[in-house]
């Protein structure tokens, strides 16, 4: 119901990329990192260093008041989430990576 539920929506975008494996090659980390840049909290500074060309993908503003589930309630007191991307040292080099 608030701006959350836009979050979710582009959260499960990222794992659908993920699922269909395209977070294999540079062109879907930078179509993970585009949609994360539009989430609520934007891109960590570290991100925004290592990522200085990323362009936002357009948010969706959700104006439903409608409860669609009867256990929303319960997700909503229970439900906590986060969601990042952590960069660290691989032992893949950079010849490896290909644009897709």
């Amino acid at each position: 119901m608030t701006q959350k539920k836009t979050d979710f929506d582009i959260f499960k975008s990222i794992i659908d990329l993920i699922n269909k494996r395209e977070h294999l090659c540079l062109n879907g980390i930078y179509k993970i990192i585009s949609l994360k840049a539009s989430m609520n909290k934007g891109l960590s500074e570290k991100l925004k260093k290592a990522f200085p060309t990323i362009t936002l993908t357009k948010r969706q503003i959700n104006y439903s008041q409608e409860i669609t589930d009867p256990q929303w309630l319960t997700g909503f007191v229970d439900g906590e989430g986060c969601f990042y991307i952590k960069i660290g040292k691989t032992t893949m080099k950079k010849k490896n990576l290909k644009f897709c």
